[in-house]
């Protein structure tokens, strides 16, 4: 439910959709009015000025009575009105008129006329000390705030409406009054502030028995729940929701109902039963020629369609909902279709198509900015002129006291002319302005034009060093696999043998066995890498995670202990279940292991070089914990201080600081970590060192004794 206003087009119950499927800006679900309620009614008479109040007051009803369906036709019966009160020295009409006046402006989308129209109501009633009339004017003035994004402008207006409705004693303007800061509220995402309003304005509708509103205000409440991811209360609003609009009938509340199943069904991963749902909401609207609402239905299907990864699917439904924005010509939703478009034809790899949609996005985004520009600049130029004509009706009226009938029309007279010449002089000077900004504005979107050219060119670079890299990966990978084979095989033959001949040399042994453990973690390392430069998928494993890290530190024990680094381990007693590929987790802890022994022993992160103090033992200590739903791996060392320029850009592909580094290894453990739904960081340590945590989702169904080790060579 939308704003409640005295007529305005901010009454209308239906909701767009907000949250998973991607929000649209305040515009698309706000700045609407004038494409809903833009076509007045057919052509009729002019409508004379009445002649006496009786005929004001019927004016004004019908004026209102046709205010939603027929802007245009309630704007000439509001301006006949107008003129009529102020011939007859009806003060009190005078301002139900302009505010009647200001609310069809709001119905064509003219918000700077509404804006004068609704400000000269409210100057009225207030110099008339009627409660009512300012109410009506503020709330009014409220709705355009809010449709402006001024949102606490609009909440000002909405809290003064509020207390003048509950000192009349009107219980219904009450509930509407809530409502509206609900609205303000949730935009301005207030979550908190938003469901006590909407809570209140709830209760009062109980009372009142208003059961389509009590619809309306379930759905508000669903979505703010949703937005605070409370995904189960969220579900129980909209079912109510869904069920008292069933009742009185009431489809437009009932499609949103559904939209917004679809959304709690997306945010639960039930992609199938999101796409039913939507589509109930898209035939509902479809009946309802509710073009807008089919337009953001189709946006929605086409998001649970890129979750499914069904591109294909999903292309084809923004193209349809592409086509019908541009049709109704709605520049916020043809904005957003060609930024949905772009990602998910970049992740079809159509980057051609997806490069299209973007510039076509951004083209419509700086069309929208200098719309809003000008907007703003509306508003000004009428509070500046609504001021220089209060300043004018005070001095009016004070020499209207001082002198008498001619001086009066010639100071008049005079006034007017002043402000005719003022009008025209203020009016060169804003185009010459305007026109100073449009040639600044064109230079600074030529340089940003270029400034993409030259970025696009650097990333094809950038692919194709990437691309290079991978085949020279495959081609190592592929000649490396035999020799190490070999070795292997070998080192199996020597410990063989070493048990034959009956030698009892544990050490001799022992390093046999660490010759044949470490080709084998080698060979199965260059099975990945060749995996990977074919662009092979993950495949995961049920495994116990603290069984991974163990048999990756136990790989580089020795090198530790050579190099004088105290090597700790802090594992929990409980397994760590993960559904992950164990040989890529192993390549991420043997990363990140051997950056930290590197950075314990020679003192360097990054730019800052130091050697570390004679007196403390280097150590590098790996710490697993789960965390609720994830677990939580962290390499931490005793190495220097790191600079936070090296923090923000360690993870970047060929970034290193050591010279002869390649810079892939922090890149090609992130890659990895993301490939498994998990995030990796880093955080430098109080006094020194660094800790590179990753993170993983917990799989309770993996078997906690999972072994988690490579296989060899067949």
């Amino acid at each position: 439910m939308r704003p409640a206003t005295a007529g305005a087009c901010g009454s209308s119950r239906g909701r767009g959709t907000l949250g998973i499927a991607g929000l649209f800006a305040l515009t698309v679900a706000l700045g609407l009015c004038s494409a809903a309620y833009g076509q007045g009614a057919p052509e009729q008479a002019a409508v004379e000025p009445p002649k006496d109040r009786g005929g004001v007051v019927l004016l004004l009803e019908r004026a209102k009575e046709v205010s939603s369906k027929h802007p245009g036709r309630s704007l000439e019966m509001a301006i006949a009105a107008l003129e009529g009160a102020r011939r007859l020295g009806l003060q009190d009409l005078e301002a139900a008129a302009s505010n009647r006046r200001g609310v069809a402006h709001l119905h064509l989308g003219d918000y700077p006329t509404a804006f004068e129209h609704l400000t000269e109501s409210a100057r009225l009633a207030r110099a008339l000390g009627d409660p009512e009339a300012i109410a009506d004017a503020v709330n009014n003035l409220g709705i355009l705030y809010y449709f402006w994004g001024t949102w606490d402008r609009a909440l000002e207006h909405y809290q003064e409406a509020l207390t003048l409705r509950r000192a009349s004693g009107d219980r219904e303007g009450v509930a509407a009054a809530l409502n509206n800061l609900g609205n303000v509220s949730e935009v301005a995402q207030r979550w908190q502030d938003a469901l006590d309003y909407y809570r209140q304005s709830l209760d009062l509708y109980v009372e009142l028995e208003d059961v389509a509103r009590q619809a309306s205000l379930h759905n508000n409440i669903g979505l703010v729940h949703l937005h605070r991811e409370e995904v189960d209360v969220a579900r129980g609003h909209f079912e109510s929701a869904h069920r008292l609009a069933t009742e009185v009938e009431d489809l437009a509340t009932l499609a949103a109902a559904e939209t917004h199943f679809g959304l709690v069904f997306m945010t639960e991963s039930r992609f199938d039963e999101a796409i039913a749902a939507h589509r109930r909401s898209l035939g509902i609207r479809e009946g309802l020629g509710d073009r807008q609402g089919v337009t953001i239905s189709r946006h929605n299907i086409a998001s649970a369609w890129a979750y499914r990864g069904e591109t294909a699917k999903a292309i084809r439904e923004l193209e349809e909902a592409l086509a019908l924005a541009e049709e109704l010509g709605i520049p916020q939703l043809v904005r957003d279709s060609h930024g949905m478009l772009s990602r998910v034809r970049e992740e079809a790899g159509d980057f051609k198509g997806a490069l299209a949609n973007y510039q076509a996005y951004r083209d419509v985004e700086s069309r929208l900015f200098n719309e809003a520009s000008q907007r703003k600049l509306a508003e000004v130029r009428a509070e500046l002129e609504l001021d220089k004509k209060d300043r004018q009706i005070e001095q009016l009226e004070l020499r209207r006291d001082r002198q008498r009938q001619l001086r009066w029309v010639l100071v008049v007279v005079t006034a007017l002319l002043s402000a005719i010449l003022l009008l025209l002089f203020g009016r060169f000077r804003l185009k010459e302005r305007a026109n100073r900004e449009i040639r600044a504005k064109n230079l600074a979107l030529e340089s940003a034009q270029a400034e993409l050219e030259r970025a696009t060119c650097a990333e094809v670079a950038h692919l194709s060093r990437v691309a290079s890299l991978g085949e020279l990966t495959a081609s190592v990978a592929h000649e490396l696999n035999q020799p190490l084979a070999a070795i292997l095989t070998n080192a199996q033959v020597a410990g063989t043998l070493l048990e034959d001949a009956e030698l009892d040399d544990p050490e001799l042994a022992g390093a046999v066995q660490d010759i044949s453990l470490g080709a084998q973690r080698t060979w199965e390392l260059l099975r990945h890498l060749r995996k990977l430069a074919r662009r092979g998928e993950i495949e995961p494993q049920k495994l116990d995670l603290r069984t991974v890290i163990e048999a990756t530190v136990s790989l580089l024990a020795t090198d530790a202990r050579l190099q004088g680094v105290a090597l700790e381990l802090d594992l929990p007693p409980t397994p760590l279940p993960a559904a992950a590929d164990p040989v890529s987790l192993q390549q991420v802890v043997l990363n990140l292991v051997q950056n930290g022994i590197r950075a314990a022993v020679t003192g360097r992160h990054g730019a800052t070089e130091q050697p570390p103090a004679e007196s403390e033992t280097p150590w590098v200590k790996i710490v697993a914990r789960r965390e609720g739903s994830n677990i939580s791996v962290a390499v931490r060392d005793s190495g220097p201080e790191v600079e936070g320029g090296v923090l923000d850009r360690m993870f970047e592909p060929f970034f290193t600081t050591a010279d002869d580094g390649m810079g892939m290894g922090l890149s090609i453990c992130q890659r990895l970590v993301q490939a498994h739904g998990g995030e990796i960081s880093a955080r430098p340590l109080p006094g020194g060192g660094l800790s590179v945590e990753f993170r993983l989702p917990a799989d309770d169904g993996a078997a906690a004794s999972a072994d988690g080790h490579p296989t060899g060579p067949d």
